[in-house]
């Protein structure tokens, strides 16, 4: 009942024959070349304006939130202070948010998908409405933490998301 399958055995190539060829695979000197000159070919454009990047930072909230949902939040709440010699200042009424956006690793991100969306090198810089003599309204003047339908107010729903919290009020 038991059938006896024959095994072949398969020539085994030598050690130096397997190795050469996947190390001149995985070099690819040009493809290396190739990304570094891509990345070095965004132009610094210093004759952005502060206008052009208003006009598109709605584009800049909705290609960042597939990126990362946080830093759509927290730019939700900031507005474009300056710009000049390719740097944009952006101003934000918290320290928390100057913190995140000032974050090495989130602020390669703003940068990268705003320099897409703006087809230039730029850099930006976070800091907060305070540094720059802009007025924060108190937290008592922002609007209601529920609208109509119920809905959370974004700022809120923004603090809740990035700080993992909840609402909590006097009728529960």
């Amino acid at each position: 009942m038991g059938r006896t399958i024959p095994v072949i055995p398969k020539k085994i190539a030598p050690v130096h024959e397997t190795i050469a060829p996947i190390q001149k695979q995985s070099l690819e000197p040009e493809k290396i070349e190739a990304s570094k000159e891509a990345e070095i070919s965004l132009p610094k454009n210093s004759d952005l304006s502060i206008d052009d990047i208003r006009m598109n930072w709605n584009k800049l909230l909705e290609q960042i939130k597939p990126v990362n949902y946080s830093l759509q939040a927290l730019l939700y709440n900031c507005q474009v202070f300056e710009v000049s010699n390719g740097q944009a200042i952006f101003a934000t009424p918290y320290d928390f948010y100057k913190e995140k956006l000032n974050d090495p690793k989130n602020r390669l991100t703003v940068e990268t998908v705003l320099g897409k969306i703006l087809e230039s090198k730029i850099f930006i810089k976070t800091v907060t409405n305070k540094e720059v003599g802009l007025e924060t309204k108190p937290l008592n003047q922002v609007q209601e933490a529920q609208s109509v339908d119920g809905q959370q107010d974004s700022l809120l729903a923004s603090a809740m998301e990035i700080m993992g919290g909840s609402v909590v009020t006097g009728n529960n």
